[in-house]
């Protein structure tokens, strides 16, 4: 599978995605002192072992791991993540109490997006077709569409 220019266009879709979530994300926490209260746990869990990260890389992180859940599913089987099992959990009570503002699903407006990658990711039947789709979605999609991302997850996890 190459890549098609039609990943710039949805990079930016997904970009602006990402952006207005969490702007959405931000407006709850100010709002709703559980949410608030979940954050704050998950922050001070993280600040343990990254004593830099902000509320701001935080809200970002959770935004940004609503959008890219389907994604991973597809291209990995499974719902992966970057965390202990301490900081999975407590990441999962942040997302479980933003339930209730119906924002913690797929955005619909990405569902071509992730019907593309899900149909890409059950064509490829051989192992190194399944690993040069992880490469492309990653490096010419999401680097493109969550620059952010990328940029925490290298500061925060090193790699």
């Amino acid at each position: 599978m190459k890549f098609i220019p039609v990943y710039k266009k949805w990079a930016e879709k997904m970009s602006k995605t990402s952006n207005r979530l969490t702007q959405q994300i931000n407006s709850i926490i100010r709002k709703d002192e559980e949410c608030s209260n979940a954050f704050n746990d998950f922050l001070n869990a993280l600040k343990k072992i990254y004593p830099s990260i902000s509320l701001f890389d935080c809200v970002h992180m959770i935004s940004d791991e609503i959008i890219i859940k389907p994604i991973q599913k597809s291209l990995f089987n499974s719902e992966t993540n970057s965390f202990k099992p301490l900081l999975y959990s407590l990441e999962q009570k942040v997302i479980a109490t933003l339930q209730q503002y119906q924002i913690t699903d797929a955005p619909k407006d990405l569902n071509e997006i992730y019907e593309f990658i899900r149909e890409k990711s059950l064509q490829a039947t051989s192992s190194s077709d399944r690993q040069q789709l992880i490469h492309e979605v990653y490096d010419n999609f999401l680097k493109k569409a969550l620059p952010n991302r990328t940029l925490r997850h290298k500061q925060l996890f090193g790699s």
